[in-house]
């Protein structure tokens, strides 16, 4: 995944939890309306050396600082899937194949971690390639 000025927008609620949603990565910023605030940050501050970092900070505040308020999120899943889009390699171009039957079966069948790895992502992107 690269930058190329895009950005990463979410909505936050005003108040506390300040729980953000419907994260989503987009290549030129456009509106999104809610009740809640439209917050986007600079893709390449979720990419460079320091963006893991940034993303981690929305699931945990870290040690010695439990009882900050801050921003949450409101669903992990679609959190972890923006996460592995931004920072594990071959995720991107593999995730356009989660939706065909026998990736979906395989997917159910392994555990949680395998399918998500370099090598098996690289494998279902090559798979794609090559038929």
């Amino acid at each position: 995944m690269t930058a190329d000025g895009g950005v990463l927008a979410y909505l936050t609620q005003a108040r506390p939890p300040f729980a953000s949603g419907r994260f989503r990565i987009l290549h030129a910023p456009c509106g999104m309306a809610e009740d809640a605030e439209l917050v986007t940050v600079r893709l390449s501050s979720c990419l460079d050396r320091d963006g893991l970092s940034l993303m981690l900070a929305f699931l945990s505040a870290g040690p010695g600082r439990r009882d900050e308020t801050g921003p949450t999120v409101d669903d992990v899943d679609e959190f972890v899937d923006v996460i592995r889009r931004l920072h594990v390699p071959f995720y991107e171009p593999a995730r356009l194949r989660f939706g065909e039957p026998q990736v979906q079966r395989t997917l159910r069948r392994a555990d949680r971690a395998s399918p998500y790895q370099s090598a098996a992502l690289r494998s279902l992107v090559q798979e794609r390639v090559g038929s």
